[in-house]
């Protein structure tokens, strides 16, 4: 549930993502949080076509994918609906300092 806040919170998984929505913060000047939703709305088709393609393949394990998912889906809802609440400001400095760590490790590896 811990990722999934996260997950709602930040909305990212991937630096791809990450880079891809600073990026659309910053050339079309729209919020962080209009940014997320678009973002969101995104990830959610793309890993529902994702996961069947695994299923299909027999990658899936589903009593554990069914318990990671509600874990997902409640930490997501609760990060989300604290992401609304923040200052924009303040959403758009947390989600540069999460960027800030991710490249870190990225360079530095782990």
């Amino acid at each position: 549930m811990s990722s999934g806040r996260v997950r709602g919170f930040l909305k990212q998984q991937e630096f791809v993502r990450l880079s891809t929505l600073w990026s659309k913060c910053e050339i079309q000047n729209i919020t962080q949080v209009d940014a997320l939703a678009d973002l969101l709305g995104f990830s959610v088709c793309t890993g529902v076509l994702a996961a069947y393609v695994y299923y299909k393949s027999g990658f899936v394990d589903l009593p554990a994918a069914t318990w990671i998912s509600l874990g997902f889906v409640l930490g997501g809802y609760l990060g989300a609906r604290f992401a609304v609440s923040l200052n924009p400001e303040i959403l758009r400095r947390v989600f540069g300092v999460f960027a800030l760590i991710i490249g870190i490790r990225m360079l530095w590896g782990q």
